[in-house]
């Protein structure tokens, strides 16, 4: 539900795992709806413009030892421009990126340059 100036205060909300229902108000909404983000915004306004951009994301599993310690590292800026990020995960390292487009021609396999990327040869 919208203001008279027209900015959202309140959504009728349904909690998926008890069925209970009510009204949310607040002064702002957080839109985390992922993939469905384009589609929740066109809700509140039908003119605005896409702003989701699908990427494929490239991770890769090793063990804790490559990167001992509990501490994330995130490099904002490689030299091919893109976000690496090494996470500790489950007595694992998680190492990926999320930069690549998605098309409708994309392979939804690890390449080998995004292996070279992630693990460095």
């Amino acid at each position: 539900m919208k203001s008279e100036s027209g900015k959202l205060v309140m959504a009728n909300v349904r909690d998926e795992l008890s069925g209970d229902e009510f009204i949310a108000t607040t002064n702002k909404f957080v839109n985390a709806t992922g993939t469905g983000t384009d589609k929740i915004r066109l809700m509140a306004n039908p003119m605005l413009a896409s702003r989701m951009r699908p990427s494929k994301g490239v991770h890769l599993i090793f063990p804790a030892e490559v990167f001992p310690g509990t501490d994330a590292l995130l490099v904002p800026h490689t030299e091919d421009a893109r976000v690496i990020f090494a996470v500790p995960w489950q007595e694992r390292l998680l190492v990926g990126t999320t930069d690549d487009e998605l098309t409708p021609d994309t392979k939804m396999l690890v390449q080998k340059n995004e292996r070279t990327i992630c693990y460095g040869n």
